[in-house]
Order: C-alpha cells, then structure tokens, then sequence
C-alpha cells in the first residue's frame, strides 16, 4: 500500500508554484487576445478611413493614392477644405490640433455643398460622415468659397443651380472659353 500511496501523492502534487505560473499563462493569453481583437478593430478602421479619403480625394479631382501617405494625405485634404496645406503640421502640435482639425471639418463640409450640422457630424462621428462624404451621389465637390447649396426655397435653389451648372452658361471672357484665336473685346 505504501508504494500506491506514495506513487499517488508524487504523481498529483500541486505546488502554488505550478498554480500561479498556469493562472499568468492564463491572464497572458487573455490580455493578447485582447489587444490583438483592438488591433484587428484599429486596422480595420485604417482601411476603411483610408478608402473613404481616396474617393473625397478623387471627388476632388485629386490623385486617390494621395489618401495613403500619412503626412502628405492631411496636407492634401486641407488643401481639398480651401485651406493651406501647411496648416496640416499644426496637427502635430497640442491643443492647435483639435482646432485645426474641427477648421478643416467646417471647410471640408462647405466645400462639398454641406452646412454646419453635417460639419458637426464630421467632427463627432468621423468615419460615418467621411465615408457619407465619400460615398453618397447626391454629394458633389463645388470648390473653395462656394455658397452652401443645402439651403431651402427659391434662394437656396437659385444657389444650387448655380453652383450646379444647371442651366450651364458660358462666360463672356474668349480667353476662357478657350477662343484663344479670338480678340480680346474692346471696352
């Protein structure tokens, strides 16, 4: 009996030792589990954010590729928002990058024909109301320092057909109409 006995008591002999490296072992795997869910999450993200600024560029009438530098990609899209573009290294700095960045999100809305509370939107639900900016047809670029088009009744119409192009008019200058055989009329 002695044999069995002792065979028995070696055999299952559990030390705190063994308890507390099995309990880390846990704890080690749970925590890369963890932070290995937020980084598939953050890069997903990336890829989204990354695909959204491509089609704003492009909308833009700028390179989409532009969309994946990281730096250069900000200059880009506070130059899309009618801003300078080295306005984008005050991200760098604090505090000026929160109100840098809300700037170009104000701009970025009113150059693309939205008012204020899209603007909102953009600065508090960014990946949504980028990727609204980059998907939605209804959305069109209409350029720095123009007029909101989202307003309502006949003056917010006039400013939406003209911004537009419907109906579509020509100037009177012949160097913009690209008659450049032409004179120049004289006044």
């Amino acid at each position: 009996m002695d044999l069995l006995a002792s065979y028995s008591s070696s055999y299952y002999n559990y030390s705190s030792d063994s308890l507390n490296s099995v309990a880390t072992g846990g704890l080690v795997a749970g925590l890369l589990g963890f932070f290995a869910t937020i980084w598939l999450f953050a890069l997903a993200m990336v890829i989204i954010m990354i695909i959204a600024n491509w089609k704003i560029f492009t909308k833009a009438g700028r390179e989409g590729w532009k969309a994946i530098i990281p730096i250069y990609n900000n200059w880009v899209l506070f130059e899309i928002a009618g801003m300078q573009g080295a306005l984008s290294l005050l991200l760098f700095v604090p505090i000026a990058n929160i109100v840098v960045m809300i700037m170009c999100y104000l701009n970025l809305a009113k150059v693309f024909g939205k008012d204020t509370g899209f603007a909102i939107g953009l600065i508090l639900l960014n990946p949504i109301f980028m990727l609204i900016l980059a998907f939605s047809k209804d959305i069109k670029y209409v350029g720095a320092g123009a007029p909101s088009t989202t307003g309502t009744g006949p003056v917010g119409d006039a400013v939406a057909d003209a911004v537009n192009g419907t109906p579509e008019q020509k100037p009177a200058d012949p160097w913009v109409n690209g008659d450049d055989n032409k004179e120049q009329p004289q006044a």
